[in-house]
């Protein structure tokens, strides 16, 4: 009987550690310098973090510009995610698994998170500068933001281009 208590205490014990290790691998924020890996998601130590809220361009959407030249407009949301970084501190806040369905491609396990530069919400600022679009699906809270930036014409918001969300769903589908 005392061995099969003892038993029920050492597995509960490796139990509670292993949800302890669990949790500790998934932190609920990162902090540090950040780079950008699309318009959209950024590395902060190690991490890689989607913008939440947020859809940029992915790297091979063709958009156009005013004359109708096709570009790549994820190549010109990363560039400009890449210079209001700089190499700058992070906070992400919030830091969940990411689920998103429809993506083209994970590199690596990813995240999902809120972001600050001091006091100013990352998230907000890329789709307020027209480089990312309020992803809808996910959240309406900066629909604002883009609203301001469309009437400005800010960003892509000068250019013809297909919301990421359904540019994404056309391509897996064509891959089907």
């Amino acid at each position: 009987m005392l061995s099969c208590v003892r038993s029920l205490c050492l597995s509960a014990s490796f139990l509670l550690i292993a949800v302890g290790h669990a949790n500790a691998a998934a932190p609920s924020q990162v902090s540090g310098r950040a780079t950008a890996l699309t318009g959209d998601t950024i590395r902060v130590e190690r991490r890689v973090v989607r913008l939440w809220g947020v859809d940029a361009p992915e790297f091979a959407q063709h958009c156009e510009d005013p004359n109708g030249k096709a570009f790549l407009c994820g190549d010109e949301s990363h560039r400009a995610l890449s210079a209001i970084l700089r190499g700058k501190q992070v906070i992400c806040i919030d830091l969940v698994p990411d689920e998103r369905p429809l993506q083209v491609s994970r590199r690596s396990k990813q995240y999902v998170a809120t972001c600050f530069l001091g006091d100013v919400n990352l998230n907000a600022k890329v789709v307020r500068e027209g480089w990312a679009l309020a992803y809808v699906p996910e959240s309406r809270e900066f629909v604002n933001e883009q609203r301001l930036a469309r009437e400005e014409k800010a960003g892509i918001w000068t250019r013809v281009f297909q919301k990421p969300w359904i540019w994404r769903a056309g391509v897996l589908k064509n891959r089907r």
